[in-house]
């Protein structure tokens, strides 16, 4: 079974999208999320900037692409 974004970082943020159960897109693919990606620090990326970082930086996505191949 896959790990959500909020797992892998252990996040709790209130509001978080990514929090909701139905909610089924990655959470590159949506702007209101925060980057836990860059030396702990929470950035906000967003509009085509966001899918780029997550990329190039993004722990997360590194572990899902190796998870999915």
């Amino acid at each position: 079974m896959e790990r959500k974004c909020y797992e892998f970082f252990k996040c709790s943020r209130e509001g978080c999208p990514m929090l909701d159960p139905e909610e089924t897109r990655n959470c590159w693919d949506v702007n209101e999320t925060l980057n836990h990606c860059m030396n702990g620090k929470d950035i906000q990326a967003g509009g085509s900037n966001k899918k780029d970082f997550c990329m190039t930086d993004c722990l997360y996505y590194k572990y899902r692409i190796k998870q999915d191949n």
